[in-house]
């Protein structure tokens, strides 16, 4: 194969180092910000959290660049070695890792039945698959280099990886695993996001149903199911606008399960429609000020909220593995157009293909941290916030008072 020259060599360099410094950047923000501060623990960001250390491990590796490339050495040196087995163990994690959140999202959707907060607690097994399973081929890598005189670690162009003459190896032991990983997400995520479309269109089927029987019916004669007719109360048709307080007497009746509101204005006795159902003066009637927001008693409420949030933390799950399955090809789909390129034109090196591959390959740590800020940007504000009030006072007493406004029920999202 025709080598680089020089100069290209130096571009390659270049182009891996500064990728592999933004992306242990990356790295860092995501493990300071979750070990230092306890709301940003969440299932969105705890699996993120832990293939960063795999990642970081990668940037230590390519940060090398090609720096650790024998220079005409028969066998390569310890620096070599070390560089080609972190690349190969490490850089491989990540698809795993990936895979692994799909596969949770998978059990969410699946078993739990759209309940996020109730995760299924297998990240062990998945640390144990995606840092398990790729740290076998370079430990075998490492042990044949040792008892052998025709080592398979050598230069790689980028980097010090698997020698030209093992080229069968990068394709089965490393390009091959990461596409058939990168498929099985695929479909994993084809199969969660028809479920969830499938889930809509039924819930706009049962609405619209709900709508017909409701509009068949005769207004007038719809009586409210939570008012008992024995209370003593003061039928009104009248809704009157408070100047004083500015609020709109728009009346509706405490049903969660009613996708309309009635017609005409309907006293509520002793509740006063708004979220959370407070008692009323005998003779007040309810009053809200947007027809859109839903009214429920106290303990259908706090139902009707649990399940809401639950619900968006395992869509806001479901949106952050997907965006890391895009990143996961964004990376990898250079590499892989080099590595079918040099197995069509063995004697000649793209230095475009290669120079590519040295600014994305690198990047799986940056773009973890933009797919981790994203899921955690309230907790990014807040942490800023406390941080702008802690630099103007002169001490971390903004976070201290962030951490202490945290809110309990954040715990039980915590490792």
């Amino acid at each position: 194969m025709a080598a680089l020259t020089g100069e290209q060599l130096l571009g390659v360099g270049i182009a891996t180092r500064m990728s592999s410094v933004v992306s242990i950047l990356g790295s860092l923000f995501i493990i300071g910000s979750y070990l230092c501060l306890p709301y940003f623990r969440r299932p969105t960001t705890r699996l993120i959290f832990y293939a960063t250390w795999g990642n970081l491990l990668t940037n230590v590796a390519t940060l090398v660049s090609v720096s650790a490339i024998p220079g005409g050495a028969v066998s390569a040196s310890p620096l070599c070695q070390v560089q080609a087995f972190l690349i190969q163990w490490f850089m491989l994690a990540d698809p795993f890792w990936v895979f692994c959140m799909a596969l949770n999202v998978g059990l969410i959707f699946k078993v739990k039945r759209f309940d996020g907060s109730k995760m299924p607690d297998y990240e062990k097994w998945y640390g144990l698959v995606a840092y398990g399973v790729p740290a076998v081929v370079p430990i075998t890598y490492l042990v044949h280099d040792q008892v052998s005189s025709h080592g398979i670690v050598g230069p790689a162009i980028l980097w010090c990886w698997v020698r030209k003459e093992f080229d069968w190896m990068r394709i089965t032991l490393f390009y091959a695993p990461m596409w058939i990983l990168a498929v099985a997400t695929m479909s994993i995520h084809m199969w969660v996001g028809l479920k969830i479309y499938r889930a809509k269109m039924e819930m706009r089927r049962c609405l619209q149903e709900s709508q017909q029987r409701l509009a068949q019916a005769c207004p007038s004669t719809l009586e409210d199911p939570f008012v008992d007719p024995q209370d003593q109360i003061t039928v009104t048709t009248n809704i009157s606008h408070e100047n004083v307080s500015r609020r709109t007497a728009l009346l509706v009746p405490l049903n969660p399960n009613s996708p309309v509101r009635y017609h005409k204005p309907l006293l509520m006795g002793k509740y006063r429609a708004t979220a959370y159902a407070a008692p009323l003066a005998s003779g007040d009637f309810a009053t809200l000020p947007s027809p859109q927001v839903p009214v429920f008693r106290p303990s259908e409420h706090a139902a009707h909220v649990q399940r809401r949030e639950e619900t968006s933390e395992a869509f806001r799950y479901f949106k952050s593995a997907l965006l890391l399955f895009v990143a996961l090809v964004v990376v990898w789909v250079p590499s892989s157009a080099n590595r079918l390129y040099q197995l069509g034109h063995p004697e000649r090196a793209s230095f475009a293909l290669n120079l590519i591959s040295a600014l994305v390959l690198p990047t799986q740590g940056f773009w973890n941290a933009v797919i981790y800020a994203q899921a955690s940007w309230d907790e990014c504000k807040r942490a800023w916030a406390g941080f702008r009030r802690g630099e103007s006072g002169g001490s971390t007493a903004g976070v201290a008072r962030e951490l202490s406004s945290m809110d309990p029920s954040d715990s039980k999202l915590t490792v």
